[in-house]
């Protein structure tokens, strides 16, 4: 998971040029819009920059105070202002109105449900035709901070000129979808990303939506499926978006954007010690207000983004049985030689790797657990230990959660442990890590547990804390994400009556830097052995549990916020209270 966070930054410095921001207020359908902004707008722009009349523009499409066009004006002579306002009023001031929406369903899109009733008092609410002269001001901190601002309206001017361009040339949505993809595939390629950094980039892409918007884990799933559908439906079919990604694009547009993203993903890493957030961050907000200028919707972006990972995670069309799979494969390229155990010795110690904090976190201290809680002979608990796919009716008390948490992954003690190099000390738990590096993380998706309001949690061993990441998923999403857990299906685990759910996820960028090729299978093992400490501890506590590993990786992944590279899950564990 990826989580956010920058430097403090002092209020904005005065921006460095002069600029004059129009908002120009429509209920017109969309098409007539763009058709409005490609007949009147766009040619009047670039004839008064061919004078210099004009330095520069941008516009976006934005929602506070109804939908409108923001637009930006740099160096502006007054007699350009002028002209502007007045192309703006009689263009758009004759557009058919597609009659006004209702303030209360229109804010429900962008703001929480506590604050729609007084969002038209809030942000206001302004007539179809209405053009209006307001102050422009910058978001310094999201662009980079005073280092990165400048470089970043830069290329809101290259990407609006582009937008201006592709409009007219994409008068369907399947058309500018379909263009779309390759220009993301093409922008992904300019950042120089390797293939699990640029997926992993793309996945973090869709995963923020739900963390840092309104936009619902709903929605993103349905992009999700859709792209999985497109994908699935004619791999072959994508053949020409991955070879955009994979060599120079042929396309004159998609070479001119790739040119222009690289030259200001340059000034951006010139810069990338003075930045706010680190470039790629900041590539990713230029990316959506790119998309906002073709007219895309949230679910479109994240649509093209997930169908992005897809195509660049894809093995050629390698079939699951072919004679020499993937597994296959994998297994042979982590075998062990002699001639190559040096590399596989840890390069530094063990670390404490307690869960990143940042402002405004919420944490829930677990009850502590008194020494000597868990007395049931192990024997009884191996013989008590099986998989229950019904009774997870009750709920689970925090007494319980907290002793098999603790006991399945909580910190024993420290040990003083000998590695190449020296003596270093290791927080030691309950199960066997290779290097003690315990890579692995607990998830909790809680719905009924006592004394703790439902939502997506990690357990801190370190703190003995349940660090809250967000809210749960809807239940539909879950039952969505495995086929046993789908209703549809016969005999499949009801999960809408599971109390709470534990998912194992693995830290892969950690525990590959000191064991390379080897690391997934030490993972996996890992993963095992923790898995049985909760499956036994689950046992002699009388919870109902199951492990489940045959479900959609993507959408669980999705569900936890994460990006299925270097962090993803290999077993969901519905519990339920004591039967």
């Amino acid at each position: 998971m990826t989580v956010l966070s920058a430097p403090p930054v002092t209020a904005p410095p005065p921006a460095r040029s002069m600029w004059t921001s129009f908002h120009a207020h429509t209920f017109a359908p969309s098409a007539d819009l763009e058709r409005a902004l490609h007949t009147d707008l766009f040619p009047l722009l670039g004839h008064l920059q061919g004078r210099s009349a004009l330095a520069g523009w941008f516009f976006i499409r934005y929602w506070e105070g109804g939908p409108h066009v923001r637009l930006r004006l740099r160096g502006a002579r007054p007699e350009a202002v002028t002209q502007v306002r007045d192309t703006l009023t009689r263009s758009l001031g004759a557009l058919p109105s597609a009659g006004t929406p209702d303030s209360e369903a229109y804010y429900a899109a962008f703001v929480p449900p506590g604050q729609r009733a007084s969002a038209a008092e809030q942000y206001g609410w302004f007539p179809h035709g209405l053009v209006r002269e307001a102050p422009y001001e910058p978001e310094t901190l999201r662009y980079g901070g005073p280092a990165g601002l400048e470089i970043s309206e830069g290329f809101f001017e290259t990407s609006s000129a582009f937008a201006a361009q592709i409009l007219p040339l994409t008068p369907t949505r399947s058309a500018r979808l379909g263009l779309g993809l390759h220009l993301l595939l093409t922008t992904v390629r300019a950042l120089d990303l390797d293939t699990p950094g640029a997926v992993r980039w793309l996945r973090d892409f869709v995963n923020a939506w739900p963390l840092f918007s309104t936009t619902p884990t709903e929605q993103v799933a349905r992009a999700r499926e859709r792209a999985e559908a497109t994908y699935f439906a004619s791999p072959a079919s994508l053949s020409g978006a991955r070879q955009t990604y994979a060599q120079r694009p042929g396309r004159q547009l998609l070479q001119a954007w790739e040119a222009e993203v690289r030259a200001a993903h340059r000034a951006y890493r010139a810069v990338e010690d003075q930045l706010s957030y680190p470039s790629l961050d900041i590539w990713r907000s230029q990316l959506h207000m790119f998309h906002n200028r073709l007219g895309l919707s949230i679910e479109d972006e994240c649509y093209l983004a997930t169908l992005a990972a897809l195509i660049l995670s894809d093995r050629g069309g390698e079939h699951l049985h072919a004679d020499w799979a993937s597994d296959y494969r994998a297994h042979e390229d982590s075998k062990l030689y002699p001639h190559g155990v040096a590399q596989l010795r840890p390069v530094s110690p063990p670390e404490p790797r307690p869960v990143p904090h940042w402002p405004g976190q919420r944490r829930v201290a677990l009850p502590q657990q008194a020494e000597g809680e868990l007395t049931m002979p192990l024997g009884e608990v191996l013989r008590r230990r099986t998989s229950s796919y019904a009774r997870y009716g009750q709920p689970l008390s925090t007494a319980d959660l907290s002793r098999l948490l603790h006991g399945a992954a909580g910190i024993v003690d420290t040990r003083v442990v000998t590695h190449p190099g020296g003596q270093f000390a290791v927080q030691r738990r309950p199960y066997p890590s290779g290097g003690g590096r315990y890579p692995w993380r607990l998830h909790l998706l809680a719905y009924r547990v006592q004394a703790l309001d439902a939502g997506h949690y990690v357990f801190d061993e370190h703190s003995s804390e349940l660090v809250r990441f967000g809210t749960v998923p809807p239940v539909e999403l879950l039952e969505r994400s495995s086929p046993f857990l789908n209703p549809v299906n016969p005999d499949v685990l009801p999960a809408r009556e599971v109390a709470a759910w534990l998912l194992p996820v693995l830290d892969y960028t950690y525990v590959k830097a000191h064991y390379h090729h080897r690391a997934y299978r030490h993972a996996l093992l890992e993963c095992g052995h923790l898995t049985q400490n909760l499956c036994l501890i689950a046992a002699s506590l009388g919870l109902p549990h199951l492990t489940i590993g045959g479900f959609y990786d993507d959408a669980v992944n999705a569900l936890l916020h994460l990006d299925g590279v270097n962090e993803f899950t290999a077993y969901m564990l519905p519990l339920g209270g004591p039967v």
